[in-house]
């Protein structure tokens, strides 16, 4: 039996690691992927000074690692990154399935782990280089390996927890949302296996800690980076005190980042928890949760706490609760088919491989947010507007505005003055910038609310907004650009 699963396994992932190869995006896709790609090849070095950030804390000590030694063998930083990127999406994907075989049927768990894998924003998110599909791979293997903790000997907890220090060297996040279940998983052997396994987990995180400090200048330089990136985030989120709307952007952003991340399945794991809601509202009862139950929202809850009221600053956090929500998608379905009958099985067969086969064509023909189009049209604007710019202006002379994608016009364009673009009032005793005769504002739709002189270009088609800089004023410290 376990050879079989092992098998069925092995074989998925196989699958999803051809169906990513077509699709792998060439340039990097945004302002941390410049940040990884310079730490891979200038030197792990975290920082609070953004012009000097690779990457930005706490800096994810292992995936700079794994990705510098796949650079090593393909020599280039993106390619590096995406294969990291794939070779995740192929493994979690198997690890969704492997940890739904404990809790569901075959047919079941192998629905979770395709659908999983064809989701739209797991699939881009395999595609380019940034390292969110590493944090579904942690969660989902974490978590198997936390279930059987619970229930096996002293040394599989151990194991367990070095197994999450050693996970956290690649996404320090992972600390915050799996918390409570490695909590959870170590109190049927009380305080000597809670005492044993924290040293352990302390122990695997110093061999992440110990060279993220010693190549950021040292512990003191990098704790203050770290608690000046959280500072940061805090003061824009709810735990920071900054209110109702800031709340109200977290459950929206939240709620659409998962109706992303689960899409049609969305519907069918709704509708699998309204029986059950609808039968315990006929007949209520106070029930202790099971161990299952206790599991998946141990999983699933500390998660979303921390992005509504701390943080959710992209879509692809939510791929630490998506494997949990794939999991339990496939435990309802194989409760659902033992108490099902007659012609009604087949057709919610054929349902679950509609809701595959339409979520992959989705991602492979459609034009929507996160398909293989918006993909390949991210890697041509990016190509274009770099081309363009090097091949109509000269570094001397030219200076590059940009706001989300500032990262990729430094590390594009290295040889060019760019600023951040900050649309906030000066400051009191900001001096004037020095502006070179012509600015190119790199980022599209970027608009400057002082009146300026255009600079005719065909740039303009690219995005691009060419403007004179002997009309244009701005403030600031470098790299921020701000308007007066």
């Amino acid at each position: 039996m376990t050879e079989t699963r092992h098998r069925d396994a092995a074989l998925l992932a196989v699958v999803v690691l051809v169906t990513r190869l077509p699709f792998a995006t060439q340039l990097l896709w945004e302002w941390d992927s410049a940040l990884y790609a310079r730490a891979l090849e200038q030197g792990f070095h975290v920082s609070a000074d953004i012009a000097d950030q690779r990457p930005h804390p706490p800096g994810y000590a292992f995936y700079v690692g794994a990705a510098s030694a796949v650079r090593w063998v393909m020599g280039d930083s993106n390619a590096a990154l995406v294969v990291i990127s794939i070779v995740a999406s192929a493994a979690a994907a198997a690890a969704v399935f492997l940890l739904a075989r404990r809790f569901a049927s075959r047919e079941a768990a192998a629905f979770a782990a395709l659908a999983f894998a064809v989701d739209p924003l797991v699939w881009a998110h395999s595609e380019i280089a940034l390292p969110y599909v590493v944090l579904a791979l942690g969660s989902v293997v974490l978590a198997a390996l936390f279930w059987d903790a619970r229930h096996g000997s002293d040394r599989r907890a151990v194991l367990s927890s070095v197994a999450f220090g050693l996970a956290a060297g690649f996404r320090q996040d992972l600390l915050l949302v799996l918390g409570p279940l490695w909590l959870w998983s170590l109190l049927p052997g009380g305080p000597r296996r809670i005492g044993a396994c924290g040293l352990a987990l302390a122990g695997a995180c110093l061999l992440w800690l110990a060279p993220s400090a010693f190549a950021s200048d040292g512990l003191a330089a990098y704790v203050a980076a770290v608690i000046a990136q959280s500072g940061t985030i805090t003061g824009h989120s709810v735990a920071g005190g900054s209110g109702g709307d800031v709340l109200w952007y977290d459950v929206r952003f939240t709620i659409l980042a998962l109706a992303w991340g689960l899409f049609a399945v969305g519907v069918v794991l709704l509708g699998l928890l309204l029986a059950p809601a609808l039968r315990w509202a006929r007949r209520p009862a106070v029930r202790r949760p099971g161990e299952p139950t206790t599991f998946f929202l141990l999983w699933i809850l500390p998660g979303l706490a921390v992005y509504l009221l701390w943080i959710i600053g992209d879509w692809g956090y939510v791929l630490s609760i998506l494997p949990a929500l794939y999991v339990l998608c496939a435990a309802l379905l194989t409760a659902a088919f033992a108490r099902a009958h007659g012609s009604g099985v087949g057709l919610a067969r054929g349902v679950l491989v509609a809701v595959v086969l339409g979520t992959a064509l989705f991602f492979v023909r459609s034009d929507g947010r996160w398909s293989a189009s918006v993909l390949a049209a991210h890697d041509r604007s990016v190509g274009d507007r770099v081309g363009f710019v090097r091949s109509h202006f000269s570094p001397d002379t030219t200076a590059l505005l940009a706001r989300e994608d500032y990262q990729l016009a430094r590390y594009y364009l290295a040889e060019y003055l760019a600023w951040l673009y900050d649309p906030a009032p000066s400051r009191g005793g900001e001096p004037p910038k020095a502006t070179p005769t012509t600015v190119v504002i790199f980022t599209p739709g970027l608009e400057l609310r002082q009146a300026v002189t255009l600079v005719p270009s065909a740039g303009e088609q690219l995005g691009l907004t060419v403007v004179s800089g002997q009309a244009l004023k701005l403030t600031g410290p470098y790299p921020i650009a701000r308007e007066p």
